[in-house]
């Protein structure tokens, strides 16, 4: 079982994530609204997954995804983005995401993603 934070500042993407990730391979142990709050909430839960959204105020996924990485290298991140700007993906990408998920959500798409960041970062961490 994967434990998993949700972060995004709408609320209405997170219930929707919530439920989606209601499967036998995912726990949804937190939830989010902002980068800050995600990293005050890594730092008490330890989730193994973060799903991060690019765009939110206070702080962007971009720098969330810095931080994190930075303090937790073994932590697998997801971005969930609505933009289809190759550039932030790419930036994500470079900067340690393990992968992205598009809005609006593909049920399907979505688990696959996650899966697949699981199975690549358990590699990873095993090399």
């Amino acid at each position: 079982m994967v434990n998993v934070l949700i972060v995004d500042d709408s609320g209405v993407m997170r219930a929707l994530l919530r439920t989606i990730l209601r499967s036998d391979h995912f726990n949804v142990i937190g939830e989010a609204g902002d980068g800050i709050k995600a990293l005050e909430i890594v730092e008490m839960l330890k989730p193994d997954l973060v799903c991060l959204d690019i765009e939110m105020p206070e702080m962007s996924g971009l720098e969330t995804l810095s931080q994190l990485k930075s303090k937790y290298p073994n932590i697998i991140v997801v971005m969930v983005t609505a933009s289809n700007v190759a550039a932030d993906v790419q930036e994500a990408l470079t900067n340690g995401a393990d992968g992205y998920i598009l809005k609006p959500f593909n049920v399907g798409k979505v688990l696959d993603t996650l899966l697949n960041a699981c199975e690549k970062a358990q590699a990873r961490n095993n090399s």
